[in-house]
């Protein structure tokens, strides 16, 4: 079977190490060509970063892919944190912008409270026994999967990060979420 009788491929939903993927923009455009995606969204949590990156990278490498860009907004609903796909977004647009900017600002927020608490439980921070996680972890991503994550325990990230900081523990921070 020749390449064009294969079904056009869609993944709307994908992250890059600019939210909690694995891959770098330029690593997941060519993944996506590889496995055969004919039309690829990159929805990392709370930024857009990885998109004008991607972009370039399929332009450069001459691509047949179409890239849509995109977003997954955190927030809460009903006291439980949900996660909002946006597709098909302007990424310029300046309340998309805005909004960005103060997800990013509550995850830095989030991550000194988790880094205070840390501290105040008298867990050392990674390093030679020093306790200011506060310069160690601006952002509760920078927290869990660096210091926290083990392979061999834990498969998944998410996985990580519910077991290691559930609710009601002394480190545990409430998310906050879109108002």
């Amino acid at each position: 079977m020749s390449d064009s009788q294969y079904a056009v491929i869609y993944d709307l939903h994908s992250h890059t190490t600019a939210s909690d993927g694995r891959l770098t923009p330029q690593e997941l455009v060519h993944r996506a060509h590889e496995m055969r995606v004919g039309t690829l969204a990159i929805t990392d949590h709370d930024s857009v970063a990885a998109i004008p990156a991607a972009r370039e990278e399929i332009a450069r490498a001459g691509l047949p892919l179409t890239l849509v860009n995109g977003v997954e907004i955190s927030t809460l609903w009903e006291n439980h944190e949900i996660h909002i796909v946006g597709l098909n977004i302007d990424i310029a647009h300046p309340t998309m912008t805005a909004l960005l900017e103060e997800q990013k600002a509550r995850r830095q927020q989030r991550g000194q409270m988790i880094a205070e608490r840390l501290e105040k439980a008298r867990i050392p921070a990674p390093g030679k026994g020093r306790c200011d996680w506060r310069t160690v972890a601006p952002s509760p991503a920078a927290i869990l999967p660096v210091f926290w994550w083990r392979p061999a325990m834990r498969k998944t990230w998410r996985k990580s990060s519910k077991n290691t900081l559930p609710a009601g523990k002394p480190v545990t921070c409430r998310r906050s979420g879109v108002q």
